[in-house]
């Protein structure tokens, strides 16, 4: 008798405890439904109305490129069309670095109607709000409290000109963290990244009169092994690698100019394709600039030249191009990011 009291005892408490979850969820609801209408009351008193975007939960170009240009596709859209937008990136359970620095790039645009744009950012509790902190974002970007674009492992210009100085500061960080006994290996970063930016400048920016930022930001991490590692990741939002080719080839077709051997597989072929066949053999510059860069296949050297560069990949228009196995991705993503994001790591 007294064990079947027990029994029945237990359910009963059991079923109460249920009860009492199921009202204090109904209450807290309503809690929300309230607040959210005073809000609403609020911003409408004071002619306010925000739309509120959340970021893909995962939020990395490498792994979710057409969410990712989805997304920042429908904020553009809102902010071209005078709407307070907030983009929410509370929720997000992963990030990286290239992401980061598109945001980043994005939102110091001259093009992009940054006005009517705010952000959240996870909190410094957690692990993805502890690498917005390291990588400097709310400090470099929300806040802009910065001096000339550059602070700790943050790199930026708003200017077609290439700041080598900027650029050997850069390389200095690097050979502080690997040791001076490594500048030998690492006396080919400088020019990559001279490389990278003389392009942005050449061809990136589609209106000469409006030059557009590039980010370069870095982290530093040990490998399981005990080795260094550093990141880097170098953005720009021009129009894209394929697509300045794109366009320079249909301006020889059109002034019946010969063209290039690379220019003939322009769009009979995938993205992807194209630069796994073109970067060895070199897609030649197109501008009479006097400095003009090297081209992709430069850089496919340099990498490819010196072990110390365990990755290497790039990101432009609908390609995804892994510089130590061209051959790598060889489909097409469906979104075009409109832009190029060069990553990288060091490992010594």
């Amino acid at each position: 008798m007294t064990k079947k009291y027990n029994v029945e005892q237990a359910r009963a408490r059991k079923k109460h405890e249920k009860e009492l979850i199921r009202k204090y969820v109904r209450k807290y609801k309503k809690r929300l439904k309230n607040y959210a209408k005073i809000q609403n009351t609020k911003n409408k008193a004071q002619g306010v109305q925000r739309t509120v975007i959340e970021a893909p939960v995962n939020f990395s170009i490498f792994d979710n490129h057409d969410e990712i240009v989805e997304s920042f596709n429908q904020i553009t859209k809102m902010l071209d069309n005078g709407e307070d937008t907030l983009f929410n990136l509370t929720e997000i359970n992963n990030i990286d670095l290239p992401t980061l620095c598109y945001l980043s790039a994005y939102m110091l645009d001259p093009r992009t109607q940054s006005k009517y744009l705010s952000v959240r950012i996870p909190g410094k509790s957690s692990s993805i709000g502890r690498f917005f902190e390291e990588s400097q974002f709310e400090e470099m970007i929300v806040m802009q409290k910065r001096t000339n674009f550059t602070n700790g492992n943050f790199l930026s210009k708003s200017d077609t000109d290439v700041n080598k100085t900027l650029i050997e500061d850069a390389l200095n960080k690097t050979v502080t963290y690997f040791g001076s006994q490594h500048r030998q290996k690492l006396n080919n970063l400088s020019a990559i990244i001279v490389e990278i930016v003389t392009n942005t400048a050449n061809h990136a920016g589609p209106d000469e009169k409006m030059p557009l930022p590039w980010i370069l930001n870095t982290l530093e991490r040990t490998a399981t092994d005990g080795s260094k590692i550093k990141k880097y990741c170098l953005v720009d939002l021009g129009v894209g690698i394929y697509s300045s080719i794109s366009d320079k080839t249909e301006q020889f077709r059109k002034a019946k100019r010969m063209l290039f051997s690379w220019m003939r597989d322009v769009g009979n072929t995938t993205q992807n394709n194209f630069f796994s066949k073109n970067i060895p053999r070199g897609i030649q510059s197109t501008t009479s600039r006097p400095l003009r860069g090297k081209g992709v296949k430069y850089i496919y050297e340099l990498v490819n030249s010196n072990p110390i560069y365990t990755k290497f990949e790039i990101i432009t228009n609908k390609a995804h191009i892994n510089m130590k196995y061209l051959n790598k991705f060889p489909q097409d993503y469906k979104g075009d990011f409109c832009g190029t994001i060069y990553s990288w790591e060091i490992k010594i």
